[in-house]
């Protein structure tokens, strides 16, 4: 039992500097899927699928050129910034546009004129007055 037990505490302390993990969900009849997923955030990398039958390799050079054109999506798509858009009219926010569901977003407004008392917010950030909205 204390095994298992230091066997676990392992695992769990062995991902905290590096979270990445591949997943490969193998098929002989479908496609075969690979992920590269976060262990930190809901977040998936890459998601690649390919039929069985059509992945083969003339020469160790043609899998290690494939290894390495995968590699350089993965870290462009990791080191993209997020782009998220903010539909603003007024002063006003109406619409955040394809929000992840992963992602919240809170808006603190400090124009406070002509703000109805009910709605003034103490600031989390600097305890100012302020309205709060959240997505």
């Amino acid at each position: 039992m204390l095994f298992r037990s230091a066997r676990l505490d392992f695992r769990v302390s062995a991902h905290t500097g590096f979270s990445l993990c591949m997943v490969v969900d193998p098929s002989y009849e479908d496609a075969t899927h690979v992920a590269i997923v976060d262990y930190h955030k809901p977040i998936c990398h890459l998601h690649e699928w390919i039929k069985p039958w059509n992945l083969s390799f003339d020469s160790l050079a043609n899998l290690a050129d494939t290894v390495l054109c995968v590699k350089n999506r993965l870290v462009e798509r990791i080191t993209k910034p997020i782009e998220i858009f903010v539909v603003m009219d007024g002063g006003l926010i109406h619409e955040i546009a394809d929000l992840p569901e992963s992602v919240k977003i809170t808006v603190l407004d400090y124009d406070t004129e002509g703000v109805e008392k009910e709605r003034l917010e103490i600031s989390p950030l600097d305890g100012e007055l302020c309205t709060i909205n959240s997505w």
